[in-house]
């Protein structure tokens, strides 16, 4: 395939630079060349430049350095990160023999990106920060020293320096808008929106989001607002605003869509799986986690298919098919394991213990939670800590240990609450109901869930809609409250309206069980009373456009009490 015109005007300066033994400029213009390519991701050119410059004679020590340098971005950017380790470390250590500091601070940032893509992020902070001294030492207050604040920033919050990571985010961007760079700035706007994030400081991050969108928009740098939009939709997901996630992640997928940008598309899809999951449409995520899924395998991105493949799996357990979940799981986990990404491995170690925990499979389960725990508290990820807290709660519970499930679950709702994930509170504020009910307390569980009963019911939660109308159920029918088979029709209603047969199907169940036992002690003119007033309250309910298969159900029982009686 022969080089495009700029290429070959490129290409001529080159090789004229070369021929009057001016290595280190044509060098220079080459390397700056192949960096334009590779950040576009134009991976076949970069191998036709790379063997220009192999064809072109025998290099110097430095120009061997630039293009070892060269050669290890082209192997990281193909996920050979083994020989690209290799290659930067060749190269670092001949520009140090050259003295080049300069250029020695840009491989060691290399270096940083390539373990943190491994999942390595002290490793990487160690080099962001070797980097940024050799940086500022030869090029102080420059864009180099602003991306390898940003690198730093992102790796210091990684691994729990906090403080430290702000500060050096918070650099990068002071220096990116003092070096009149506004798309730098923007970029470090969006790092800074997921630290407010984070740190449950909703409106900061609401507003360096936006600030950074339109920047980046103007600017026309559509893979950028991609991954901006998608941020943007994760945000409102967190907030409970479930209409204007799906809006940003729809428009994220629209733009990736017109730039064939395949990552962003994944991305969006996986996003749009996992709100659909919440809203319990488990059709419709799981056909665009597949989606993702087959994208991520046609970019041979692994961590992208661990993740996949761990929502599939949870997709699966929800179904209580824990059995093929636990064979996703533990493909999710080998990829996360080949890439050394520690989070990812800690996320499904996470559903793995689920699926095996449900399974009665307890001995195997609880020790991958305390390890996944471990892992949420080394990368400082609240998100994989309150998971396997809340988990190791309801393993306690079970066990009978209150005061240990009742102290890990309130551990897992205040991460839960600092990282403002409203779905995952209504998750733990459930468990720590069921644990009151399960203690006999029964009159403190409506007290005590009706915050995530009333969040449930905003958000339209169907999963966690039905588990707390049996909760409270059950918690109702144990006091006499009259209220009981309201909270059990009301679970019916969520299992119907919300697509999820299994829940459907037990709580109509439990119902007709009902029936029975009153029709058993003779009183058919009670039951018949108890269905009709079953019926008449579906009709009547908010959902009532989910009613009929209740409805239908329930008068096919009506017309079988004769026969019973």
């Amino acid at each position: 395939m022969p080089l495009p015109p700029a290429d070959i005007v490129y290409q001529n300066e080159y090789i004229r630079l070369l021929a009057k033994r001016q290595e280190e400029e044509a060098l220079t213009l080459w390397a700056r060349r192949f960096d334009i390519a590779w950040v576009e991701r134009l991976l076949d050119r970069c191998r036709q430049m790379l063997t220009s410059v192999k064809s072109g004679g025998v290099l110097s020590a430095w120009g061997q350095a630039m293009l070892l340098r060269s050669q290890g971005l082209l192997e990281m950017a193909l996920i050979d990160y083994d020989r690209a380790t290799a290659d930067f470390q060749r190269s670092l250590v001949l520009f140090e023999e050259c003295e080049d500091r300069y250029n020695g601070g840009r491989v060691l940032n290399d270096l940083g990106t390539l373990v943190q893509a491994q999942g390595d992020y002290e490793r990487a902070y160690a080099y962001y920060r070797q980097g940024h001294q050799h940086i500022r030492a030869t090029r102080p207050d420059s864009a180099e020293e602003a991306m390898l604040l940003n690198n730093l920033g992102m790796a210091g919050l990684a691994t729990g320096a906090v403080e430290e990571g702000q500060k050096a985010l918070e650099g990068a961007f002071t220096l990116y808008r003092q070096l009149g760079l506004p798309v730098g700035a923007a970029r470090v706007q969006v790092n800074l929106g997921q630290l407010y994030r984070q740190q449950g400081e909703m409106e900061k991050a609401l507003d360096a989001y936006t600030e950074a969108l339109a920047i980046i928009h103007d600017f026309g740098d559509q893979t950028v607002e991609v991954e901006i939009l998608n941020s943007l939709g994760v945000l409102h997901r967190f907030r409970g605003d479930l209409h204007q996630a799906h809006s940003y992640y729809s428009r994220s997928l629209e733009v990736a869509q017109a730039i064939n940008d395949l990552g962003g598309q994944a991305q969006a899809f996986g996003n749009l799986g996992t709100l659909y999951q919440l809203q319990s449409h488990y059709t419709q995520a799981e056909a665009v986690y597949q989606e993702a899924l087959a994208m991520y395998e046609s970019m041979d991105d692994r961590r992208g298919q661990a993740q996949m493949w761990n929502n599939l799996g949870h997709i699966l357990s929800i179904q209580d098919n824990d059995a093929e979940a636990e064979g996703y799981y533990r493909r999710s986990l080998d990829l996360h394991r080949a890439n050394n990404d520690r989070t990812g491995i800690g996320a499904a170690l996470v559903g793995l213990a689920g699926a095996l925990r449900d399974m009665g499979r307890v001995a195997e389960a609880e020790p991958l939670y305390t390890e996944a725990a471990q892992i949420g508290r080394e990368q400082n990820n609240l998100r994989v800590l309150d998971s396997a807290l809340g988990a190791l709660g309801t393993m306690r519970m079970q066990q009978r240990r209150w005061d240990e499930a009742g102290e890990l679950i309130h551990q897992a709702l205040e991460s839960q609450q600092a990282r403002g994930d409203l779905h995952a509170q209504v998750e733990s504020i459930y468990k720590l109901g069921l644990l009151a009910n399960e203690q006999g307390d029964y009159s403190a569980v409506l007290g005590i869930v009706e915050p995530a009963w009333e969040i449930a019911q905003e958000q339209g939660y169907g999963r966690w809609l039905y588990a707390i109308a049996n909760l409270l159920g059950d918690s109702a029918e144990e006091i006499g409250d009259p209220g009981t088979f309201h909270y059990y029709a009301t679970a019916v209603l969520a299992g119907a309206r919300f697509d999820i047969p299994t829940r459907f199907e037990q709580g109509m169940a439990l119902l007709e069980d009902r029936v029975a036992q009153i029709v058993a002690a003779g009183r058919l003119a009670d039951a018949q009373e108890f269905i009709t007033y079953l019926i008449d309250f579906c009709q009547n309910h908010p959902w009532a456009e989910s009613a009929e298969p209740v409805v239908a159900r329930l008068g096919r029982l009506a017309e079988q009490l004769p026969a019973a009686g």
